[in-house]
Parts: C-alpha cells; sequence; structure tokens
C-alpha cells in the first residue's frame, strides 16, 4: 500500500546494561516507633455533644451492644427541638447472591434533651456483620440527615 514505507538495513544490537556494585555496608537500622497510647473513648470527646445542635457525622462510632439475633444501639441525642425523631438502620455486610438485604430500620423519640438514647434492633442473622447508621428526622425542613455510624459489628 501506498502508506507503507520499507527500509532496509542491518540490526544494531543493544547495549548491554552495567550496574556498580554496591558498596559492602551494614543496613541501616529503622527507627524505634513511638509507643502506641490507647485512651478509652468516651461520648464526651465529641465537641459539644449536646450543644442544643445538630451536626451530620457528629455521632460516629455508635455505642453497639450484640445481642441474640439483635443490637442495643446507643448514643447521646443533641437536644435540638428541630429533631422529630432519630432513625437507626442494621446495614448487613455479608454479600448473598443476587439482592442484597434490606436494611432494618428502628424509629426513636429524640428525647427531650441531652440524655443518652438507645435503640434495640432485632431480626438480625446471627452470626452476621452489620454496620449501623444513626439518621435524624427533621420538623423544620422536612429531611434525613445522617448523623454518625458505627464500626462494623458481628452480631451474636
Amino acid at each position: 500500500p501506498p502508506w507503507l514505507i520499507v527500509v532496509q538495513g542491518s540490526a544494531t544490537p543493544s547495549p548491554v546494561p552495567t550496574f556498580a556494585a554496591p558498596a559492602s555496608s551494614p543496613p541501616t537500622p529503622l527507627p524505634t516507633p513511638p509507643a502506641v497510647v490507647r485512651t478509652a473513648v468516651t461520648p464526651g470527646w465529641v465537641p459539644d455533644p449536646c450543644g442544643g445542635r445538630l451536626y451530620e457525622g457528629k455521632h460516629d462510632l455508635l455505642g453497639v451492644v450484640p445481642g441474640a439475633g439483635s443490637a442495643t444501639v446507643s448514643w447521646l441525642s443533641t437536644g435540638d427541638d428541630s429533631v422529630a425523631s432519630y432513625r437507626v438502620a442494621a446495614i448487613s455486610q455479608d454479600l448473598v447472591t443476587g439482592a442484597q438485604p434490606l436494611p432494618v430500620w428502628v424509629t426513636v423519640p429524640p428525647g427531650t434533651a441531652c440524655v443518652l438514647l438507645q435503640a434495640t434492633v432485632t431480626g438480625l442473622t446471627s452470626g452476621g456483620r452489620y454496620v449501623f447508621w444513626l439518621t435524624a428526622i427533621l420538623s423544620r425542613e422536612p429531611r434525613e440527615v445522617m448523623i454518625g455510624r458505627s464500626g462494623g459489628v458481628r452480631v451474636d
């Protein structure tokens, strides 16, 4: 074809790479990492936990106590009077073939002040792994806001 150009020539061998031998010195030891300090995390670690205002993502790492086919989730209410209710969801982390199971939702009244609220979610699979979400249903502007989540939890 007119677009193909053929040029004859001879093959040239590629040069052989050369490497310098490393100096023989002992390896440098890695620095010793600092000691890990572990402290207990309490609800007070959240800035202004009950200041009467709702903040998205405020309640990371909800308290979760697994039970037999259930789990009890706890958190501090905000004391925000615009919260009509809270909803807790149990989201299965165990994949199955086909459609995944829908979250199990529990609705909780908002409480009247800064108080510890709890919701027990039942109907969970024993031995199943779940993540729990906390949402607030707002009354002043009808919408649902995710304000917290837990780490992964295995149900008894």
